[in-house]
């Protein structure tokens, strides 16, 4: 007789398990502690800790979660194997079933760690064959204690007495059916497939299962290398599951296969296929475990090895190995989000000892790689580059594959991934709680919610959920769980009820990732006064509402429902919960303050114009940063040699995913990833910092201790070159291999060896075969540039070329990274400021000096030393200069451009509430300043500069950028640092430069030909360090005045735009300075425009601006006194003499300017500044630019000719004005007698001669006669196919002042006249056609031949003998042709021109008159009466000859103007001398020319036209 034992255990009234028989504890005694059992101890709460390397895909659903409730209330389907559990649901209700307790505890899971290798040729071995070895007896007492052995648990068992249960027939069958199914625990799992795969082959895989048990479980199939996931799948063994089959002849399916074993553990299973295919010889064994689906650390059956001896494939001369770094473990997967910008590098091992490739191929697959997700792309080298919101994001974990050929040999690399989203940040305006006024609409907004991973803030990526409850009104209708489902719901009137409080709550998760859910809470008090809404808004350092005390926090004021204007804004702080002081914190718009408190309890307070207020709350936590434990292995080692591994894994945060910074602090980034454990060389260091940071850029730091130990060469005594090369033994292999951080690792370790810049361009060389991508590989390149320039300096221009091509790399590193919006940390920002900035300084000294004759040409320094014919311009022309400075160049314009890309990125950093980034080092200052104002004044830190930029600058750039925020990136650099050196100058100089650039989040302002500003930003330059400079001392120009006509005067040449400054150093008595362009001062001049200097002004500075083309510029010096032309007459000689005058000047230019980076002479520019000054002591100088880029302000002094002369008073002055008014009087008396002349009619008069020629005599033509004559038109047409026509002709003859006139050629087309290759004869009217004519034709199309070819048409005058051709040469198609002239027209044998137009007689007058043109030919010449047309008069010519020579005369007297003692003294000055000067004669000869030819042309065209209609 069995025994049945029933222990119903008391959890809340529901049934938990049935046993009904107990024969089960013959063989393994399981009980509640099982874990494949569902009953839990309602005493004992067990947490379950799961280990990282958990890979479970979220399978449950919300109806397998219901299914897991439902069959945690039935029985336990693992206890009871004798009966269907699904027909005994109602079994537990039996009041007269007896209620007992399992007492249970739980131990280490003995199975976790147990390996069985399964071969054909040995069957399984378990460690013992009853799993309750210690429960001999069993009685039906209730309380006697049963001790029960199991590998995985310790169980103290009970008995229960057994229970009458009553089966039916149907029950029985089922229960002999699940019987079949049902097997013992631990389960048997194996596994068949080829003992030798070969490389890259695909083979199918067989699980094999006796019995598949009774819980849900799960069968992972990896390998022994842990970098291949081969398959998972979930079974639930309590329906018929689908991934498995069942057979009855093993052996027969695994044959169909391929697949012969020798020994089979049984022959009829269920069996699970799958294929996998091995890329790696060094995998030695495939694993299959089966865990339970709940709980993945609890094996369910001993883990299984195959053994397996991956072949090489047979056309293969070695194995290449091809796998990824740091994620190639299923294990831990990479942790990803969208924002995550991911580098993967693929690395190749093996036993191949020169390897080529092809290009990559990068797809995602699902984890079984079974579906192609996503075709990523193809690169030709083994690094992909993933910008953000581009990694394929496809349930929990997926699979990149990387596919290559190397050496002939297909290969795959695996990297697996996890998804790993933010928090959504929950925000209700209005914060935590607030004051409402229930008599008015209430308005809940959720809408400043954000969800960090979307690539765009918009809320149809987020599911909203409102909902509300209140303890003192429960019943209101308003109040409820899930109101409603917008970011903003609006409440109407009077549904709340006064002082009763509600708190309403937000619930938002992710549309794509649901199981994201975040919650936010905001308490209303209703109230029946008026209220308004008052919000802290989130700047910066307050996400998900805490902080970071390593920064400061930026809050700001907002409301939307205010009427008035705020008067006062009030923030208070309070520091703990149970400090009841609040501390003041602002009294502005934005608050921006910093602490290192665990809480911060924020109160705002407002105050309107009305003295209405509100308050709002805020509560912000400080975030402690990840929590973990990091270790290096080894402890000690080589550089360059020896691998250590740095393993982070473990780090546990709120705000995931995490990143890790690895430095070595003495040198350096090592590297900066997402990668939790990483593999590299180090150098020379006692220690590595760690810097684990979290999705909010919190991070906290680890420092570990390391013995990293000097390269050891072999011989102590070996050149630097040899040390060099030693330690890049096998860089470029690492490099084609992908150890790109291995080599720059051994590159950093080769750079102490260095002595020159060969030895540099070594080591870099070897780095140049694979191109960097990624933010980190930038710092690396940066630190080794650092590197490079610590050990060679001084620089010369070969280091700069070699320095330069580092630079010129990361310029295209950052337009990558700029271009794809990669994220730049914090640090890793900041650490590439401070690098540049270093560069910046070094590359700012100057190390290298240039010759004279490297002055360019047209540099008005260069002209300066021509004047004063310095020897050294003499000297030969060194070519090499124009290498070094195109070196010098070439490097400061891509580091300039690298700080350029600096600075935007910049812009995705910098807040406008929080302070300015500022860094100084040597003499250049770096600073970012964002505003949201209307105006800005920045002074730098070096306090060079003062730049102001209005309130119509910042708009304007705000529309160029697109945005509110404007980053101004800063840059200022002293002479002595000044980035632009090397540009030639002539003459010692300084050059303060001051790059100004602006920057948004979203667009940068970009300096190009378009970028000229309407609205000009204003620098001032402090030069007061140069005024107290000594070094310029020897530069001073002196002189001594002894008598008062006695002038010095100083030549130069000024740029355009560019201001002469002349620094009075001391002068023992008072003296006139005047400066002007062009041309040297009169007499006049130095007295009524100087500048009178007395010894007290020392120091003072007169300025002269220069806004034409490059000029000359004149200062001169003379003593106090007048040098008009009465004063020097009155006073003798003798008497002007005085005490001598000694001074002591400066002359200085002055120039804004800004750099062009021009092919061709590059440099700087004044096209776009203006140069002013502050006051005459010129502490300043201000400057007015309408562009942005790299500004300067340069200041040089110039040495120049010094020329001494001395005023003479002229004898013959004359004024001019008096024969200007002479010759007026004239030319208005010659027009009065004309206008009498033509009045009286007495010298004009109408004639018109028509000369006919006709038989030899000559007639005069008479236009009343009778017409008789007629007109003959010989009309020829062309000899091609079809060029008759049957149409139709119109001919049209216009001749000059008459009406048109038309004859038409009327056809038959039976029978046209113009047929091909035909001379027509027609004779017409004469009409009003008289010769010349102007022809045009018509036609309308007829017949069969509508179009016409025309060849010629000749008008013949049969009375006058006159005749003109016309050459038409053309196809008449359709209407009507334009009117067409011919100069083929004669008279009688002679050709004829009539000369009736007034361009004909003026062309011929013109040509007559310039023969002798002021002879008396052109007045009495008998010539004039034969011309024809119009004709002049004796008188009518005379006068047109006086009225000639009056206007030239006046033209010469206005050119040379009054002769006085001035103009004569400027015409010396000007000229040297006052001899005639024969240019100027011959130039007002065309002049007078042109002017008498106007005056011709007005008497021949104005006045006879006038005359002819008057007359």
């Amino acid at each position: 007789m069995t025994t049945s034992l029933i222990v119903i255990l008391a959890n809340e009234g529901t049934q938990l398990m049935s046993l009904l028989d107990g024969s089960f504890l013959a063989n393994g005694n399981w009980t509640a502690a099982s874990p494949l059992s569902k009953l839990k101890d309602t005493n004992t709460s067990l947490k379950v800790v799961h280990e990282k390397s958990d890979l479970g895909i979220l399978h449950k659903t919300k109806a397998e979660e219901e299914e897991m409730r439902r069959v945690q209330a039935l029985w336990d389907p693992v206890l009871n194997q004798s009966h269907e559990f699904s027909m005994l649901e109602d079994f537990g209700n039996d009041k007269q079933t007896r209620q007992k307790v399992i007492k249970q505890t739980r131990f280490k899971n003995l199975l976790a760690n147990g390996k069985y290798l399964n071969n054909f040729e040995e069957k399984p071995r378990f460690r013992s064959n009853s799993l309750c070895q210690n429960c001999d007896k069993i009685t039906t007492t209730a309380t006697e204690d049963i001790n029960c052995t199991f590998p995985n648990l310790n169980i103290r068992c009970y008995e229960a007495g057994r229970s009458n249960i009553k089966k039916s027939r149907t029950q029985l069958e089922r229960i002999k059916k699940y019987q079949r199914r049902s097997a013992e625990y631990p389960l048997e799992v194996h596994i068949f497939l080829t003992r030798r795969p070969l490389f890259g082959k695909l083979y199918s895989i067989f699980a094999t299962m006796p019995a598949l048990g009774n819980e849900k479980f799960v069968l992972n199939l990896t390998v022994d290398t842990k970098d291949y996931f081969i398959d998972e799948v979930v079974t639930k063994p309590g329906a018929h599951p689908k991934e498995w089959q069942y057979t009855n002849n093993l052996a027969r399916t695994l044959r169909m296969r391929g697949l012969i074993p020798k020994q089979l553990p049984y022959t009829s299973c269920y069996f699970y296929r799958t294929r996998a295919s091995f890329f790696k010889s060094d995998h030695k064994y495939v694993i299959a475990r089966i865990s339970s689906f709940s709980d993945r650390s609890k094996l369910l059956a001993t883990e299984v090895h195959w053994k397996i001896a991956v072949r090489k494939p047979p056309e293969a001369a070695c194995m290449p190995i091809f796998s990824f770094r740091f994620c190639d473990d299923p294990d831990y997967p990479l942790a990803y989000w969208s924002k995550s910008h991911i580098l993967f590098m693929a690395f190749v091992t093996g036993d191949c000892g020169n390897i080529r490739y092809g290009q990559t191929r990068w797809d995602f697959y699902d984890l079984r790689e079974k579906i192609r997700l996503k075709h990523v792309g193809v690169t030709d080298h083994f690094v992909l580059r993933l910008p953000p919101y581009s990694v394929f994001k496809s349930g929990v974990l997926l699979v990149l594959r990387a596919c290559v050929i190397i050496n002939d040999v297909p290969t795959v690399a695996r990297c697996y991934l996890r998804y790993t989203p933010p928090k959504v940040d929950v925000r209700i305006v209005g914060n935590e709680w607030r004051k409402v006024d229930v008599r008015r609409k209430i308005i809940l907004d959720g809408s400043q919610t954000r969800d960090l991973a979307s690539a765009i803030e918009t809320l149809d990526s987020q599911k909203f959920v409102w909902s509300c409850r209140s303890k003192d009104d429960r019943r209101n209708r308003y109040c409820r769980s899930n109101m409603s489902d917008n970011p903003v719901i609006r409440l109407p009137e009077n549904v709340l009820r006064i002082g009763s409080q509600y708190m309403f709550t937000l619930t938002v998760s992710q549309r794509k990732d649901p199981h994201l859910i975040q919650t936010a809470s905001q308490l209303l008090l209703g109230v029946s006064t008026n209220t308004i809404t008052v919000n802290i808004r989130c700047l910066g350092n307050c996400a998900y509402g805490v902080y970071s005390p390593d920064e400061s926090v930026q809050l700001k004021a907002e409301c939307q429902d205010c009427s008035q204007p705020i008067v006062r804004y009030e923030w208070w702080v309070r520091t703990s919960e149970n400090d009841s002081e609040e501390t003041l914190l602002s009294k502005t718009k934005v608050a921006v303050f910093h602490y290192e408190y665990e809480t911060l309890s924020i109160r705002l307070k407002v105050e309107l114009k009305s003295n209405l207020s509100a308050e709002a709350f805020y509560t912000l936590r400080r975030n402690e940063g990840p929590n973990g434990s990091c270790t290096v292995s080894p402890s000690s080692g080589i550089e360059a040699v020896t691998t250590f591994e740095i393993n982070c894994r473990g780090f546990e945060t709120a705000y995931g995913p995490l990143y890790y910074r690895y430095v070595i602090p003495s040198i350096g980034i090592i590297a900066q990833s997402q990668y939790a454990r990483y593999e590299t060389y180090l150098t020379e260091t006692e220690e590595i910092a760690v810097f684990i940071c979290d999705a909010i850029d919190k991070c906290t730091t680890r420092f570990l201790g390391v013995d990293v130990r000097p390269f050891q060469f072999k011989n102590p005594k070996a050149k630097p070159k040899q040390r060099i090369k030693a330690i890049l033994r096998n860089v470029k292999d690492l490099v084609k291999r992908g150890f790109w951080d291995n080599a720059i690792s051994q590159s950093l370790a080769a750079v102490p060896h260095t002595k020159r810049a060969n030895d540099a361009s070594i080591i870099y060389d070897s780095l140049t075969e694979q191109e960097a991508f990624s933010v980190p590989q930038l710092e690396r390149l940066a630190m080794l540039a650092t590197q490079f320039v610590n050990y060679l300096i001084p620089l010369d221009y070969e280091d700069v070329r070699l320095v330069g091509r580092i630079f010129k790399q990361m310029s295209r590193i950052f337009a990558v990274v700029v271009s794809q919006r990669e994220e730049v940390k914090p640090e890793a920002y900041r650490t590439l400021t401070a690098m540049h900035i270093y560069f910046m300084s070094i590359l700012g000294m100057p190390s290298e000096t240039h010759s004279v004759p490297m002055c360019m040409p047209n540099h008005a320094g260069c002209l300066h030393l021509e004047r004063v014919r310095l020897a050294q311009l003499n000297s030969e022309f060194d070519p090499l200069i124009l290498v070094k400075i195109n070196q010098w160049m070439m490097t400061s314009w891509y580091l300039y451009k690298c700080i350029y890309f600096l600075g935007i990125l910049g812009g995705r950093h910098q807040n406008p509430y929080e302070e300015a980034f500022s860094a100084r080092q040597g003499g250049i200052s770096y600073q970012m300043n964002m505003t949201r104002e209307n105006d800005l004044i920045v002074r730098t830190i070096d306090n060079s500069h003062l730049l102001k930029v209005s309130t119509e600058l910042l708009h304007e750039i705000r529309k160029k950028l697109n945005h509110e925020d404007v980053l101004f990136q800063i840059i200022s650099q002293r002479s002595h640092h000044n980035l632009f050196w090397w540009y030639p100058y002539p003459m010692p100089a300084e050059t303060n430069v001051l790059i100004v650039h602006a920057h948004s989040p979203n667009r940068f302002f970009w300096l190009d030909n378009k970028s000229r500003l309407d609205n000009p930003v204003v620098y001032r330059t402090d030069i007061t360090r140069f005024s107290q400079s000594e070094k310029y001392n020897a530069l001073t120009s002196s002189a001594t005045i002894v008598h008062r006509s006695e002038v010095h005067y100083y030549d130069l040449m000024l740029d355009t735009k560019a201001m002469l400054a002349v620094r009075i150093v001391n002068c023992s008595g008072p003296i006139h300075v005047n400066v002007r362009l062009h041309r040297r001062p009169t007499s006049g001049e130095l007295v009524n425009n100087s500048c009178l200097v007395t010894p007290a002004m020392r120091g003072k500075r007169v300025w002269l601006a220069n806004w034409c083309d490059r000029s000359d510029a004149f200062v001169s010096i003379c003593r106090q006194g007048d040098y008009n032309e009465n004063a020097r007459r009155a006073m003798p000689m003798e008497k002007q003499e005085l005490l001598p005058v000694k001074f002591y000047l400066l002359l200085e230019i002055h120039q804004c300017s800004h750099f062009k980076n021009r092919s061709e002479g590059p440099g700087w520019s004044a096209d776009n500044c203006n140069t002013t000054f502050e006051h005459s002591y010129g502490t300043s100088v201000h400057c007015i630019c309408h562009t942005l880029g790299p500004l300067a302000t340069r200041i040089f002094p110039i040495i120049t000719r010094h020329d001494v002369e001395f005023l003479r008073p002229l004898v013959l002055s004359t004024e001019w004005w008096l024969f200007f008014i002479l010759f007026m009087l004239l030319l208005l008396l010659l027009l009065v007698v004309l206008w009498t002349y033509i009045s009286s009619n007495v010298s004009v008069g109408k004639m018109l001669l028509t000369f006919v020629e006709c038989e030899g005599r000559r007639l005069k033509w008479d236009p009343h006669r009778e017409i008789k004559e007629e007109i003959l038109l010989v009309i020829v047409t062309g000899g091609q196919e079809f060029a008759g026509t049957t149409s139709n002709i119109n001919i049209y003859l216009k001749s000059p002042r008459q009406p048109q006139s038309m004859f038409q050629v009327i056809q038959d087309p039976g029978h046209p006249r113009l047929l091909r290759n035909t001379t027509n004869k027609m004779q017409v009217p004469r009409g009003n056609i008289t010769i010349p004519t102007r022809l045009a034709l018509g036609i309308e199309r007829n017949g069969r031949y509508p179009s016409w070819y025309c060849r010629t048409i000749t008008v013949i005058d049969l009375e006058l003998k006159r005749h003109q051709l016309f050459v038409v040469e053309r196809w008449i198609v359709q209407g009507q042709t334009q009117l067409m002239r011919s100069k083929y027209f004669t008279r009688g044998g002679q050709q004829f021109i009539p000369q009736y137009t007034w361009w004909k007689r003026f062309r011929n007058r013109f040509e007559q008159l310039s023969i002798s043109w002021y002879c008396e030919n052109p007045i009495t010449g008998p010539w004039q009466t034969s011309v024809g047309g119009w004709t002049f008069s004796l008188i009518e010519r005379t006068a047109v000859l006086i009225s000639k020579v009056a206007i030239t005369v006046t033209l010469v007297s206005v050119f040379y103007g009054r002769n006085t003692v001035e103009s004569a003294e400027k015409e010396k000055l000007s000229f040297g001398s006052l001899y005639i000067h024969w240019d100027q004669l011959f130039g007002l000869s065309f002049f007078s020319f042109l002017c008498v030819c106007a005056v011709h042309l007005f008497f021949e065209y104005f006045v006879m036209r006038w005359l002819s209609v008057r007359f």
